[in-house]
């Protein structure tokens, strides 16, 4: 019964944590846009 429930709740988790991670690569992507605009302006 314990390993049926494990992957019932490990699907929400992971769900969460791809949309942190995709959030994550959102903003890292943004501070390389604007560092490198910074960077050919300068």
């Amino acid at each position: 019964m314990h390993s049926e429930a494990l992957p019932v709740a490990r699907k929400p988790l992971f769900r969460g944590r791809a949309r942190q991670l995709s959030w994550i690569a959102a903003v890292v992507f943004c501070l390389l846009f604007w560092g490198g605009v910074l960077a050919l302006m300068v």
